[in-house]
């Protein structure tokens, strides 16, 4: 969305919905019970806090 927006000076499309779910590699909901999150610390540490930010 940022990018074309930058790149076209437009949105890509009118509307966005979001359902909330962050999925995995395998394609799978992301959630504490089933032990596949990924610690905010761990992304800050590695890839540093604006990817965070972006997000």
């Amino acid at each position: 969305m940022i990018c074309a927006t930058v790149l076209n000076k437009t949105a890509p499309y009118k509307e966005l919905i979001s359902h909330g779910f962050t999925l995995d590699e395998k394609g799978m909901k992301m959630s504490k019970s089933q032990g596949n999150v990924i610690s905010p610390l761990t992304i800050i540490k590695n890839k540093g806090a604006d990817i965070l930010r972006l997000w």
